[in-house]
């Protein structure tokens, strides 16, 4: 007779275990209560980033950030933390998610099903009952029928370690400082130490129960969010993303997707998002002169805070601020915070409780903003011809993928890691294993792709600096704020010989009284739900058709410029020629040091803003004057001597002011970096008006601008 020879299966240790569940209403979410030694969890517990096929999985924004180990708060804070021996330590329990995995298919599997297919280890003991669930064998010291059964609390389990994947899905920064300071050639305190490790299985045969039998990954991505969300105090990256209690942080959110995807759909949507392929929203950094991207997560942050004419709160006890709050976002987003309005009024009465946005009122912000703002937006970021043109090499230029996203991550967190620890360890990791793919793809073709990125952002010159787009922002809010009875004035008064094209959808507005205030009124105590109800949609919708008109004009205007006079990019811009002597910076005094170089400060942004504003001006203004205005008479109209009842061109003289007015001003600045004094008015009006005629003259030069 033969002998019969049992493989071997690669199994943990056994696990004693307490048995519980958690759930008041539809869901019901078992879990195992088990001590794990600390060479145990390093050796067969394992991190989010771990999971095998994660860069396949279309990952909600929430758990994208959270997946990312802070390999420096681990390696310079924990780590040290667990290694001190004057000190008492002590971690609370990690949540561990058992997921089915297939060695075959090298990625995670829907669920445990079916039954037959699985090699689960034997167990090493006497049990009055045993149960298997996938890969897992359960061993119950006592007799039970149901889970919920006395007898299933107790007992001993372990599983196929090929064949299961055991996932940190909550304190991932603590099971990393344990796999960095556990030895396995050696006994010590460190690798003997026992970890509190709560097991969820997500299977009927344990006593899950779900409404509507989600898959595996879909539950995990899920739980993964809400374990993490207020796991630690974030930096503002990471609040925008996260907080769902702040309004500013909401609207961020509901301008960007929250799905990554391997294409860029969200942005035709209705109402359109920004991509998480065309965002930073890993890193906490503000610049994306470099990389893939056409902004990032604090720059959208700022950009919100721009719209809305607000910051956020840090102090909700502070009433009077929650108020200003108030009222910017309902001129901003046509709504009225009532319920709002009436706690904060009754909280006045309550020394020191702080005033909190409920989740009706954060809909309604999160709502409105997306309703009102998001089209314009997009618009800026899609159809601006520099970002255009970078979204066009992304869709042509496989960097949309979701392997090729992956990788950049993984490459710019490598970057950040000096000490070649775990960054550069998970970067190398993904590298082989895009080699062993169907379809193998090499670390130099992938550098290549960024590099033709890299390559059409230099060509771009300002267009991809956070100085320039900051300014950008600004003159386009600022052009938002003509109304289409404004431009279609201009017509009369400067009696353009062609017909002008309908540009707007007509949206009555008051004259604006104070600069920078957009032409919402706020409402007043007699005009409580005068914006409610029906009355509060058309409002919303006319701000929202003006907003998307007057951004649609605003960058084809920028457009046009750019097509006759490509270097308005460049920050050596020049006036005239090269080779004569009175040759000037376009860029001098805003975004161009006297020195040379570019100036990163938010003053060059908003110097900056006047010129692009004025740019953009200027191209309506010679559309609705065909060629009967030239800019001597237009120079006459700007300068604040002659009454004029035409908004737009006071608009446009506001601009031209803030550029001359004193030795702060651009021309200020540009005379004395010449002459070492700020000079005269008249000298200061002569360095705008020769860079404001050479822009005209380039505009001239386009058969579409008349």
């Amino acid at each position: 007779m033969s002998r019969i020879v049992i493989e071997p299966v690669p199994s943990t240790p056994h696990f004693n275990f307490l048995h519980g569940s958690f759930g008041v209403g539809a869901w019901r979410v078992p879990y195992f209560a088990a001590t794990v030694s600390f060479a145990d969890a390093a050796q067969h517990l394992h991190l989010p980033s771990e999971i095998p096929g994660g860069e396949q999985i279309k990952w909600d924004l929430d758990a994208l950030y959270q997946r990312n180990i802070d390999w420096q708060r681990v390696t310079r804070q924990i780590a040290p933390y667990l290694r001190a021996t004057d000190m008492p330590q002590f971690f609370n329990a990690v949540t561990v998610a058992l997921l089915p995995y297939s060695q075959s298919e090298r990625r995670v599997l829907d669920s445990f099903a079916p039954s037959g297919t699985w090699n689960p280890p034997p167990l090493l003991g006497s049990y009055t009952k045993e149960l298997s669930v996938g890969p897992v064998r359960f061993g119950f010291w006592d007799d039970w029928e149901t889970p919920q059964d006395q007898g299933f609390e107790t007992g001993q389990m372990r599983w196929n370690t090929d064949e299961l994947f055991a996932v940190a899905i909550d304190g991932q920064h603590r099971l990393a400082a344990i796999k960095e300071i556990v030895d396995p050639g050696l006994a010590t305190d460190a690798n003997s130490s026992r970890l509190a490790v709560l097991f969820l299985i997500f299977d009927e045969r344990v006593g899950f129960i779900a409404p509507d039998k989600p898959q595996t990954v879909e539950l995990l991505r899920k739980l993964f969010i809400d374990l993490n969300k207020h796991a630690k105090t974030v930096n503002r990256a990471r609040q925008i993303l996260l907080d769902d209690r702040d309004p500013m942080a909401m609207s961020v959110r509901a301008l960007l997707a929250m799905t990554q995807e391997d294409n860029l759909d969200d942005l035709q949507k209705s109402p359109p998002r920004l991509p998480l392929a065309l965002v930073d929203w890993f890193t906490e950094q503000a610049k994306f002169d470099t990389g893939p991207y056409l902004t990032t997560v604090l720059g959208l942050d700022w950009i919100v805070s721009k719209a809305l004419d607000t910051a956020p709160i840090s102090d909700f006890t502070a009433y009077g601020n929650v108020l200003r709050q108030f009222a910017k976002l309902e001129a901003r987003l046509a709504i009225y915070l009532r319920a709002a309005r009436s706690r904060l009024q009754e909280l006045q009465n309550v020394e020191l409780t702080p005033f909190a946005y409920s989740d009706d009122d954060l809909d309604q912000i999160r709502d409105a903003f997306a309703a009102v703002w998001n089209k314009p937006l997009c618009c800026l970021f899609s159809e601006f011809a520099p970002y255009s043109e970078l979204i066009n090499q992304r869709i042509g230029g496989e960097t949309l993928t979701l392997d090729w996203q992956e990788w950049y991550r993984l490459l710019e967190a490598m970057k950040n890691d000096r000490f070649a620890e775990k960054p550069t360890q998970d970067y190398k990791h993904f590298l082989r294993a895009l080699t062993t793919r169907e379809h193998p793809v090499g670390e130099r073709t992938l550098e290549e792709r960024l590099e033709v990125l890299e390559s059409l952002k230099r060509d771009y010159g300002l267009a991809f600096n956070v100085v320039f787009q900051r300014a950008l922002v600004m003159g386009g809010l600022e052009y938002l704020k003509l109304s289409g009875d404004q431009i279609a004035q201009l017509e009369d008064e400067y009696g353009g010989e062609e017909e002008e094209p309908d540009f707007d959808v007509d949206v009555e507005e008051e004259e604006e009284e104070e600069e920078g205030e957009f032409a919402i009124r706020e409402p007043e105590a007699s005009d409580q739900g005068a914006i409610e109800g029906t009355q509060a949609w058309d409002a919303q919708r006319e701000l929202a058709a003006r907003y998307d008109t007057r951004m649609n004009e605003f960058i084809r205007n920028m457009n046009l410029l750019l097509s006759v006079y490509p270097d308005f990019l460049r920050q050596d811009a020049m006036i005239g020629r090269a080779e004569d002597a009175g040759s000037h910076y376009l860029w001098a005094g805003s975004l161009r040091k006297p020195e040379g170089g570019i100036d990163f400060t938010m003053s060059a942004s908003n110097r900056a803003s006047d010129w692009i504003f004025l740019a953009a001006t200027m191209v309506t203004l010679r559309r609705s004057s065909g060629s009967t205005l030239d800019f001597s008479a237009l120079w006459v109209d700007l300068q604040d001597v002659v009454p004029t009842s035409s908004t737009f061109i006071r608009r446009m003289r506001m601009a031209v002011k803030h550029l001359m007015t004193n030795d702060a001003s651009v021309a200020g600045r540009i005379i004395n970096a010449r002459l070492g004094t700020s000079g005269t008015s008249r000298e200061r009006m002569q360095e705008v008006e020769i860079r404001l005629r050479m822009l005209w003259e380039k505009i001239a030069e386009s058969g579409d601008a008349t």
